[in-house]
């Protein structure tokens, strides 16, 4: 952590706010609030509070080339993996989705590599197997539950958001060097929005409204905490460290998941977990730790 100590503390915030987030959501979708609706909630909400910030600092310059970027980034960055990942939460357990979401350091290895010409390593091979041996081994447990009505579409939607903002990640880092942290987020959340408003309003107009105090409360906790505060550390913390590093970190979720579906649900993680979770994590180790 040396020389990059705050860019740590912001990925470990980050990621202690996605292992609330997997418990937030489900308690809304699809209860309270369609998936999509919730979805374009969370996207049009941030980018007001994005856009409020950065009224009040200095603005950059965009290239006019660079607005096509803003919206290819939002496609990947707002849409799809967001769809994938409220859709899936409701399909899935909470253990699980955190499970898969530690792929994305294995997936942004594969993206790199295509996108930005990175070598690929003897170790790092050997983590892309591993790892997708433990995604492989938790996207096909099928055991149905309460939480968890059909663990198969659900894991594989969570798997898809994983890919999208791996993706994201790798495809930003240009123009997170190029601009102020602000000026992105603003230009990726206004295309988002406005692309999800057609998909999210069925949603909003089904919606009775009349929600709990709490339903209310968690609502603001997707805008603020994993919308607002999230995307922004994550911004911060790969301005300072690389893609691979800051991804790395969501290996932290699982185990903070699994400690909050003890308090909350009184579950133990089962046999198939830890044998995922051990397999994934022992592949992000060999992909982003261990030297040649």
């Amino acid at each position: 952590m040396k020389g990059n100590t705050s860019a740590h503390i912001a990925l470990i915030t980050l990621n202690l706010l996605y292992a609330i987030s997997y418990f937030v959501i489900k308690s809304v979708a699809p209860d309270y609030l369609g998936a999509n609706g919730f979805v374009f909630i969370r996207a049009s909400g941030a980018f007001l509070l994005f856009l409020t910030i950065d009224a009040f600092l200095p603005k950059d310059k965009v290239d006019k080339k660079d607005y096509k970027k803003f919206v290819f980034a939002a496609l990947f960055g707002v849409v799809f993996n967001q769809l994938s990942f409220f859709n899936g939460i409701t399909y899935t357990a909470p253990n699980y989705a955190a499970i898969i979401m530690t792929t994305t350091p294995i997936i942004v290895l594969v993206i790199s590599a295509l996108y930005l010409k990175e070598r690929i390593t003897k170790n790092k091979i050997i983590g892309m197997v591993l790892g997708g041996i433990g995604a492989v081994t938790v996207i096909l447990h099928n055991k149905i539950s309460k939480e968890a009505p059909n663990p198969l579409l659900g894991n594989l939607l969570i798997f898809s958001n994983a890919a999208n903002f791996g993706f994201y990640i790798v495809y930003c880092k240009p123009l997170i060097m190029k601009y102020k942290p602000f000026t992105v987020l603003k230009w990726v959340f206004l295309p988002g929005a406005l692309i999800l408003f057609p998909i999210g309003l069925p949603d909003l107009i089904e919606s009775s409204w009349d929600f709990p105090f709490e339903i209310w409360i968690s609502i603001l906790y997707v805008v603020v905490a994993i919308t607002f505060l999230t995307f922004l550390l994550n911004m911060f913390a790969i301005s300072k460290v690389s893609p691979n590093v800051a991804t790395s970190y969501i290996f932290l979720q699982p185990f903070m998941s699994a400690i909050l579906s003890y308090f909350i649900d009184d579950q133990i993680i089962d046999f198939y977990s830890i044998l995922a979770s051990t397999l994934i994590f022992t592949g992000v180790y060999y992909v982003s730790f261990k030297k040649a």
